[in-house]
C-alpha cells in the first residue's frame, strides 16, 4: 500500500510556538574530518596539539556570540506579566543565520533597538508598582546593556542578586557588563561564582577565559577554554576526540607559541566577538529592509480554502480581519455641511414693512464638512453667490434715537454685536425689551445672539415671541428652523419652520437648502436631494447645495452622481479642500484609486494641516499595496493628532500587510489604550499575534472582541483556529459550533471542525464535516483528501483511495503540484 494511504502516525499535538534561540549544529561530516585530523597528529608534537587546540577556537566563533550578555529572549520565559511579555516579544524579530536564506530553519531571535525604550518604560512602570520585581529588573538590565548603559545594567543585576545570590542569569549578566567595562577581576569573580554553582555553564567558561586572556593570564585562559570546549563536546550530539593537555611541559610549549598561535587566535576570538556584536547591531538597522524582502504569504479569507494545493490535515487560516479592508475611518468627526447662517435685522429699518420684507442676511463663512467620518477641516471663505437681499437704510447711530427709548437700547445692542460682544448686545437688547416688551427687532436680534452663543432654547423662545408680534415674517421662521436644527434632536421641528419660511418666500434658495440639510440629518436623503435640487434651480451656483446633494448621493451609494456634484462644486470654488477630499472618497468607493489618490493629494496641497486627509490618502495607498507610503501618511496624521486611535489602528494594519507584525502589535496596542472598546483593534492585534505563533495572547484578544460583539462569526473562527493550533481541540470545536450556529453555510468552520475531530481521532464526526464541505463545494480538493484520510484511519481503504483520487484529479486540474503527505 502506498505510504500516503496507510494509517498515519497522528504525532503529538501542535504545541505553542515559543521564541527560542537556535544554534546551528556542526555538520557530522565536518566533525568526523576534525576527529581524523586530530587522531593523525603525532603525540610527540605539542606545538601542533596546541595549534589544533587553538584552531578549535575558530570553530566557536559562533559561541563567542553567546558572550554578548543575556538577551531579551534569555529572560522571556521568566516573565509572567502579560503586558511586559508582549513588549519584549514585540522587540524580538526573526533573522536567519544566512541573511539571504529566508527559509533557513536555524533562525535566531534578535531585538530591535528602536523598541528598547518602550520595554524599559514598561519595566519602570512595573517596578514602580512592584519594587524588586525580578522579571522587570532582568529585562531592564538586558535593555540597558544593549543601550550601552552598563552601570545601569550592573545595578539591576545586583538588585536581583541581593534577593537571590545564586541567580545564574544575573551572575552571568553582571559578569558580562563588568567585562565590557574592563573590570576583569569583578567579571572573573562573577563567572567563578556561577561556575561553582553550575560547572557546565559553557558561556561562563569561555567568558572567564577571555578575561584571563585580556589580563595576560594565558595559562588560566587556556585552561578555561579547554574546560569550556570539553563541556561543549559532551553536550554535542556528535562527540569529538581531543587529547587534553596533561603536563606542565606541554603547557609551557603551548604558551611559548603564543605569538604565533594564541595571540592570533585567542585575541582574534575576542576581536571576532566584537565584530559579531557590531554585525548584530548593524543587522538591527536592516531588519525592516530584510522583512520587506521576505515573501509574505497571502491571507486566506474566511470563505476561501488554502490555495497552496493539497496540504493534508492542515488548518486553514481564518479571515484576516473584521472590516472588509481592515482599515477604519475616523468616527469622531461631524458629518456634512453647516446650515446657511441665520439672518439678523439692522438697527433701524425705515418702516415696519421694510423691517419685515428686507432683513439683511449674513452669509456663513464656514464650508461644508466631509461626508465620511474624518477629522473636520479648517473652514475656508465661501465663494458661492449669496441670496440677493433688498437694500436697507444704513443703521442710525445710537444718538439718532431718543435717549432711554427702546430703540436707543436696541441700537446700542446692535453696536455691541457688530464688535463681536454678544453678551453686551444681549444686555442692551434686554434693556430695550424692559422699556418695550413688544419691540420686534430687539427680540429677533437677541434671539440671533443667543443662537450664536449656543443657547438655542433661549433663541427659540425669542423667535417664538417675535412671531407673535410679526406672524408673517419668513426670516423669523427661517432663523427659528436653524436654532431647532442646531439644538439637535429637533430636526423635524426645523423642517416645519423652514417649510413655513418657504410658503412665505418660495424663491429663496437658502430656505430649500437648509430644509434639505435637516432632512439629511434625519436620514431622509431622497427628500434632501429634492430640496437641494430646488435650491440649485433658483441659484445655479449655490455651492453648498451642490456639495450637500453630493453628500446625499454618496449616502445612497450613487457615487457617480456624487462625483458629478462634487465636480460642479469644485468648478464654483476650486480652493476648497473638502470638495476634493469628498470626491476622492467617492472615487475610492468606485474603485477608481488613481483618481482618489489625485484628489486626496490635491486636498493635502490646499490644506496640509488636516490629519484626516492624510489618513484617507493612507487608506488608498494601502489598497494600492504601497504600504510604505501608507505608513508615512498615517504617521503624519498621528503626529498631528496623537490621541486618535483610528490612525494608530490603520498604521498597524499597513505594518501587518508589510509583514512587520511586531510593529503592528505595537500600534494596535496604542489604539486599544486610546479606545478600549475597539473590536477591530483587538481582532487585528490577535491576527498579528497569531502570525507570530502567540496563540495564547491571540485567544485573549479574540475573547475580548467577543465580549464587545458576541456574535461575530469571524472572531469565533479566528479563536477556534488558535485553540486548534494550541492542541485544545474541544475548545476549537466549541467555537466552530458557534460559527455554524450563526452561519450554517460557513465552509471554513466545517472544514476546520473536521480537522479538530480528526485530531481527537473521532473520524466518523470528521467524515461528516468534510462531507458537508463537499455538499457546499463539490470542487474542494482539501475536503476530499482529508475525508480520504479519515476513511484511511478507519480502515475503509476503498473509500480512502476513491477520495484521494478525486482530490488528486482536482488538484492537478488547478495546476498545483504538491505532496499528499500529511503534516
Amino acid at each position: 500500500m502506498p505510504v500516503s494511504m496507510s494509517r498515519r502516525n497522528q504525532g503529538p499535538p501542535i504545541q505553542h510556538q515559543k521564541y527560542e534561540r537556535q544554534t546551528q549544529q556542526q555538520p557530522q561530516q565536518q566533525q568526523q574530518q576534525l576527529q581524523q585530523q586530530q587522531q593523525q597528529q603525532p603525540q610527540h608534537q605539542p606545538t601542533q596539539q596546541a595549534n589544533a587546540q587553538v584552531m578549535t577556537l575558530e570553530k566557536i566563533e559562533g559561541l563567542a556570540g553567546r558572550g554578548a550578555g543575556p538577551s531579551l529572549q534569555t529572560h522571556l520565559n521568566e516573565i509572567r506579566d502579560e503586558e511586559l511579555r508582549r513588549s519584549v516579544q514585540g522587540s524580538l524579530v526573526k533573522k536567519s543565520a544566512d541573511d539571504n536564506d529566508t527559509t533557513n530553519p536555524n533562525r535566531n531571535w534578535y531585538f530591535k533597538k528602536g523598541d528598547l525604550n518602550t520595554v524599559v518604560q514598561r519595566c519602570n512602570k512595573k517596578l514602580k508598582q512592584e519594587p524588586g520585581a525580578q522579571d522587570a529588573l532582568l529585562v531592564r538590565a538586558s535593555c540597558q546593556e544593549q543601550q550601552e548603559d552598563l552601570q545601569g545594567a550592573i545595578g539591576d543585576f545586583t538588585s536581583v542578586l541581593q534577593t537571590e545570590p545564586s541567580h545564574l542569569t544575573a551572575l552571568f549578566g553582571r559578569g558580562q557588563a563588568q567585562q565590557r567595562l574592563g573590570n576583569f577581576d569583578a567579571a572573573i569573580t562573577d563567572y567563578t561564582s556561577l561556575l561553582e554553582r553550575d560547572p557546565n555553564h559553557v558561556n561562563a567558561g569561555y567568558s572567564r577565559g577571555a578575561c584571563h586572556n585580556l589580563k595576560g593570564n594565558f595559562a588560566a585562559a587556556i585552561l578555561d577554554y579547554q574546560m569550556a570546549l570539553h563541556v561543549d563536546e559532551k553536550k554535542s550530539s556528535v562527540p569529538r576526540s581531543r587529547r587534553p593537555i596533561k603536563n606542565s611541559g606541554e603547557l609551557a610549549l603551548y604558551i611559548s607559541k603564543r605569538d604565533e598561535t594564541l595571540q592570533s587566535k585567542v585575541y582574534g576570538d575576542m576581536e571576532k566577538e566584537q565584530v559579531a556584536r557590531a554585525k548584530r547591531a548593524e543587522a538591527q538597522k536592516k531588519i525592516h529592509a530584510l522583512r520587506a524582502e521576505q515573501v509574505v504569504s497571502p491571507v486566506v479569507s474566511e470563505q476561501q480554502m488554502d490555495d497552496s494545493g493539497l496540504n493534508g490535515l492542515g488548518l486553514l487560516p481564518p479571515g484576516d480581519s473584521i472590516n472588509v479592508s481592515g482599515l477604519l475611518s475616523d468616527p469622531n468627526t461631524p458629518l456634512g455641511d453647516s446650515l446657511n447662517s441665520a439672518v439678523h435685522f439692522p438697527s433701524s429699518p425705515t418702516s415696519k414693512q421694510q423691517q419685515q420684507q428686507h432683513p439683511q442676511q449674513k452669509q456663513n463663512p464656514a464650508f461644508p464638512k466631509p461626508p465620511l467620518p474624518i477629522a473636520a477641516a479648517k473652514p475656508s471663505v465661501q465663494r458661492s453667490t449669496p441670496t440677493p437681499t433688498p437694500t436697507m437704510n444704513p443703521a442710525p447711530a445710537p444718538g439718532d434715537a431718543e435717549v432711554g427709548s427702546a430703540e436707543y437700547y436696541h441700537q446700542l445692542g446692535f453696536s455691541y454685536r457688530k464688535r463681536g460682544d454678544l453678551q453686551g448686545a444681549i444686555r442692551e437688547y434686554t434693556t430695550a425689551l424692559q422699556v418695550d416688551t413688544g419691540h420686534f427687532k430687539a427680540l429677533f436680534n437677541r434671539g440671533f445672539c443667543f443662537d450664536k452663543l449656543g443657547q438655542y432654547d433661549d433663541a427659540i423662545g425669542d423667535y417664538t415671541r417675535a412671531l407673535e408680534i410679526e406672524p408673517h415674517n419668513a426670516y423669523t421662521f427661517y432663523n427659528l428652523g436653524i436654532s431647532y436644527d442646531r439644538k439637535g434632536n429637533a430636526y423635524d421641528q426645523a423642517v416645519v419652520m423652514f417649510s413655513k419660511a418657504i410658503e412665505l418666500e418660495p424663491h429663496n434658495p437658502d430656505f430649500y437648502h437648509n430644509r434639505g440639510f435637516s432632512q439629511r440629518k434625519m436620514g431622509n436623503y431622497e427628500a434632501a436631494i429634492q430640496d437641494y435640487t430646488s435650491a440649485i434651480k433658483l441659484d445655479g451656483r449655490h455651492f453648498k447645495a451642490f456639495y450637500n446633494r453630493a453628500f446625499s448621493y454618496d449616502k445612497l451609494h450613487q457615487y457617480e452622481k456624487a462625483v458629478e456634484d462634487y465636480t460642479k462644486a469644485i468648478s464654483i470654488d476650486d480652493s476648497n479642500p473638502n470638495s476634493y477630499h469628498n470626491r476622492g472618497t467617492s472615487h475610492e468607493k468606485l474603485h477608481k484609486l488613481d483618481e482618489a489618490l489625485e484628489d486626496f493629494s490635491r486636498a493635502v496641497t490646499l490644506d496640509g494641516s488636516n490629519p484626516s486627509t492624510y489618513n484617507s490618502r493612507g487608506l488608498v495607498f494601502d489598497r494600492l499595496d504601497r504600504y510604505g507610503d501608507a505608513i508615512s501618511d498615517f504617521t503624519v496624521a498621528i503626529q498631528m493628532d496623537q490621541e486618535n486611535a483610528v490612525y494608530y489602528h490603520n498604521r498597524g494594519f499597513s505594518y501587518r500587510n508589510l509583514g512587520n507584525f511586531e510593529a503592528a502589535i505595537k500600534d494596535y496596542s496604542t489604539a486599544i489604550r486610546l479606545n478600549p472598546s475597539s473590536m477591530a483593534a483587538y481582532n487585528n492585534r490577535g491576527f498579528a499575534e497569531r502570525k507570530l505563533g502567540l496563540y495564547d495572547l491571540a485567544v485573549k484578544d479574540y475573547t475580548r472582541s467577543l465580549e464587545l460583539q458576541p456574535n461575530n462569526v469571524k472572531t469565533y473562527n479566528n479563536r477556534g483556529y488558535c485553540y486548534a493550533r494550541m492542541g485544545l481541540y474541544d475548545l476549537a470545536i466549541y467555537d466552530y459550533n458557534k460559527v455554524i450556529e450563526l452561519d450554517p453555510t460557513n465552509i471554513h468552520s466545517y472544514h476546520n471542525r473536521g480537522i479538530s475531530y480528526d485530531k481527537k481521532e473521532d473520524y466518523t464526526a470528521a467524515i461528516g464535516d468534510f462531507t458537508k464541505v463537499l455538499e457546499l463545494d463539490v470542487t474542494n480538493a482539501n475536503a476530499f483528501f482529508n475525508r480520504g484520510s479519515a476513511y484511511d484511519s478507519l480502515g475503509d481503504f476503498d473509500r480512502a483511495i476513491s477520495d484521494y483520487t478525486k482530490a488528486l484529479d482536482l488538484d492537478v486540474k488547478k495546476g498545483v503540484a504538491t505532496s499528499l503527505v500529511k503534516p
